[in-house]
């Protein structure tokens, strides 16, 4: 069984010791003349009031750049940025919303939520576009990205389809960059040195991607065969958990960026070489996986959030307003060990 109390050696500032991003949202014509405490309880209806009021007495809330103590009236283009505490969240919501304007919103979602309708849905299951646009009052609501079910972390959506079509066309132009965290099995050290668009070094995995749609996984080739789709995938280790597997094996965190997005491409592509993420049952080995602990439970998902969503500052159209912008969030592994290490 693992090492409760392992030995860690920091490689450099991990996304789980990032600040999570402030509430940020641009009031819209139907909000324009409207008090801003009637905007924020109709935009997101786990809150309450006492927390709105607690946080103007602590000067958390800003319109515009500037700090309010009191409730306003805000106007159509104002700008809110509102600091909240973490416990103001449902324990059983299933997402939140990290950034908002007129055209887009950025949502974390947490494992086990559906993003979208599809073959491993559930009969009557709730997915993330469904409550979104449930929420919202807005049926146009489009997914830009997808991220596996039990995947947490950012994703983008958009406010209909015209919108969502040049935020996907801004990404596949790379100006949108992804990176994910996860836990991987050993110390990887494979691929080339590179230095990704904004100057991050990472190493580089090439390889081939073989799609099998009926049993609903992929496999990956060093040398291309018929049918095969080319996959990049960039990695930096941050962290390293020393004698936490089986037979005191190590554990890494990494950052990963994809420099091209295919199906289940981080998963495949580490386990690929070696180093399949902690918990997955799909392309890792139960046996490596039962030593790792959850709440005394064995850890029931792959230990992978999506961290980082990069806009680069040529970004525009429904993206200009995130142009040169980062926003980030922490990643929550549920193994035991890196919850003890991150207390």
């Amino acid at each position: 069984m693992m090492n409760m109390n392992p030995t860690l050696t920091f490689i450099g500032k991990g996304a789980g010791s990032s600040l999570a991003e402030p509430l940020t949202f641009t009031i819209d014509a139907s909000e324009n003349g409207k008090r801003l405490i009637s905007v924020v309880l109709n935009r997101y209806t786990h809150l309450r009031p006492p927390m709105i009021y607690q946080a103007y007495r602590k000067r958390n809330i800003r319109v515009n750049g500037h700090r309010l103590r009191q409730d306003s009236v805000v106007f159509t283009g104002d700008q809110v940025v509102m600091f909240l505490p973490d416990r103001v969240q449902q324990p059983d919501r299933k997402y939140d919303i990290h950034y908002e304007d007129e055209h887009v919103l950025i949502c974390r979602k947490k494992p086990g939520l559906l993003v979208h309708t599809g073959a491993a849905a559930r009969h009557h299951e709730s997915t993330l576009i469904d409550l979104l646009r449930e929420e919202r009052r807005n049926p146009d609501l489009c997914l830009c990205h997808r991220l596996d079910r039990q995947t947490g972390g950012l994703i983008m959506i958009a406010g209909n389809t015209t919108l969502c079509r040049s935020v996907q066309d801004q990404m596949r132009q790379n100006r949108v960059i992804k990176r994910y965290t996860c836990l991987v099995r050993g110390i990887p050290r494979h691929g080339t040195p590179v230095r990704c668009a904004d100057g991050t070094s990472m190493r580089q995995l090439t390889g081939w991607l073989e799609k099998d749609e009926r049993q609903s996984t992929v496999y990956i080739h060093d040398q291309k065969r018929p049918g095969d789709l080319k996959i990049q995938t960039c990695y930096q280790i941050t962290r390293i958990f020393h004698n936490v597997g089986p037979d005191h094996e190590d554990v890494s965190e990494l950052i990963v960026e994809l420099v091209t997005g295919r199906t289940h491409q981080i998963r495949s592509h580490l386990a690929s070489i070696g180093h399949p993420i902690v918990g997955d049952g799909k392309y890792g080995r139960n046996e490596f996986n039962r030593s790792f602990l959850a709440d005394g439970k064995k850890v029931a998902h792959q230990q992978l959030w999506a961290t980082h969503l990069i806009f680069s500052p040529v970004c525009d159209g429904p993206l200009k307003k995130l142009a040169g912008r980062t926003i980030m969030t922490a990643a929550e592994f549920s193994w035991d060990g890196y919850r003890m290490n991150n207390d």
